[in-house]
């Protein structure tokens, strides 16, 4: 019975009143709109609890991007300590060589040029005298200068280890750092100081080459708050600094990262200092705008939201798809199958197939119910049958009664005879039987079976039985 189903039709027959009337339908939602509706819940639910982490997730990576970013401040503040050191100890050793401090300025400033040539990292070497006149210069350059205006120089007078100060070297036209490292005697009287100029130019553009954002920027910071060296990234021009810079540099507070000008153009700032040299007063900074910082953060997700909602929408499809095939089709088939029913069509298809599960052996009772209702009905008919025929037949003769003939002979002339003749009848009541009289069909000193002019006797028996009226 439950084999095919109209796709058109989304509502099942609705109930019968008696009398065959159809209640009317129940408007509201569709099975195929709950499914659907069903399906999205499934679908949405577990998008927005996705959602909410990769919010969560995006919120931990800028914070972890700036951790990243005091990271590389750090990193770059201790390989410039290291180099620092490694210049102290190489002073350190050049102090303690007798040519360096001996009067031949030829020979110094050759001895001096064989180190440049093995230490490629310095853009020079020389000696100062202690009233402050260059005496030897691995350049060779020949040139009398006075150093004794240097804020190095004074101060390496009256320090005992190195002293680092970032300048331009009035030699070579670069920015350098330079560490004074002052040779004293045994008394402890000044003799000489060396000074080697640390090549922050290379170091500082190298640096900025290996940094992550193109808009990225290196930068020295003095203890003055002023900028000694400014190295932007590839393609990038200096730096123009406001005032909201120069106090986050400045500030004592133990915070090391901070956005500044807030807007289109705000920078994310990272500051550090030498964790080995703080004499040095030395910060270094990095900057970065905030939607460099971001974008490669928001792009990821982006990616990751998209494939959130694709799989959000596949899983709306199978889930609708599912539920259309699995539920509403079975479903629209059992609703048809119970219209049917109720029309009174018992039939079984041949091809009848169930799914599986729980509809299947629903449609299963369904179909066992409308056999039994088949047979039942089969049965009522048979019974009214027998009970018609022995209304009309005589059980001992065979024959028509009294009641089938007059009921053949009513149809014979006419309905409106036949109800008249019954009603005076009724009316009168059964005429007595004559002396010698024989009611037809009947034997005597036996009733004749009762009948009456509405009978609901079906077309098919009294055609049957018309032959048996006119013999």
């Amino acid at each position: 019975m439950i084999t095919s189903w109209n796709p058109g039709h989304d509502q099942g027959g609705g109930a019968r009143h008696e009398g065959g009337s159809i209640l009317p339908r129940r408007s509201g939602v569709s099975l195929r709109t709950r499914i659907l509706l069903l399906a999205l819940a499934a679908s949405v639910l577990p998008v927005l609890a996705m959602l909410w982490l990769l919010l969560e997730n995006r919120s931990a990576t800028v914070a972890q991007a700036r951790e990243q970013l005091i990271a590389r401040t750090d990193i770059i503040a201790g390989e410039l300590d290291d180099r620092i050191a490694g210049t102290a100890q190489l002073l350190f050793g050049l102090g303690r060589v007798g040519v360096v401090g001996s009067d031949d300025e030829v020979a110094c400033s050759a001895f001096l040029a064989d180190v440049l040539k093995e230490h490629p990292q310095y853009t020079g070497i020389l000696t100062i005298l202690p009233d402050g006149r260059l005496h030897c210069d691995s350049l060779r350059s020949g040139r009398t200068l006075q150093l004794d205006d240097r804020g190095y120089f004074q101060r390496a007078l009256s320090s005992d280890g190195p002293v680092v100060e970032p300048v331009i070297g009035r030699l070579t036209g670069k920015g350098v750092l330079q560490i004074a490292y002052p040779v004293r005697a045994a008394d402890g009287a000044l003799r000489y100081i060396l000074l080697a100029s640390l090549d922050m130019d290379t170091y500082g553009r190298a640096v900025a080459k290996a940094l992550p954002y193109a808009r990225m920027h290196f930068q020295v910071w003095n203890h003055d708050g002023s900028i000694v060296m400014d190295f932007p990234g590839a393609q990038q021009a200096a730096m123009d600094i406001g005032p909201a810079p120069r106090r986050f540099m400045l500030a004592a507070s133990p915070g090391r990262t901070e956005t500044l000008d807030p807007g289109s153009g705000a920078r994310i700032w990272a500051r550090s200092a030498l964790p080995r040299t703080p004499a040095a007063d030395l910060h270094l900074a990095l900057s970065v705008p905030e939607a460099d910082l971001n974008e490669r953060i928001d792009s990821q997700f982006r990616r990751a939201l998209g494939a959130l909602v694709a799989l959000a929408v596949l899983i709306f499809a199978s889930a609708a798809v599912l539920g259309e095939f699995a539920v509403r089709r079975q479903t629209m088939r059992l609703m048809q199958a119970i219209s049917r029913v109720d029309a009174g069509d018992y039939s079984l298809p041949g091809d009848a197939q169930y799914p599986r599960g729980e509809l299947g052996e629903v449609m299963q009772a369904l179909d066992r119910m409308a056999c039994s209702l088949d047979q039942q009905r089969q049965q009522i008919a048979r019974n009214n049958e027998a009970l018609e025929r022995q209304a009309c037949i005589d059980a001992l003769t065979g024959l028509a009664n009294r009641h089938m003939l007059t009921d053949r002979l009513g149809h014979a002339l006419g309905p409106r005879a036949t109800c008249e003749s019954r009603s005076g009848r009724a009316d009168a009541g059964p005429r007595p039987v004559q002396d010698g009289e024989r009611q037809p069909g009947a034997q005597p000193g036996r009733p004749a079976a009762a009948g009456s002019c509405g009978s609901s006797e079906p077309v098919r028996a009294r055609g049957r039985y018309r032959g048996a009226a006119g013999r």
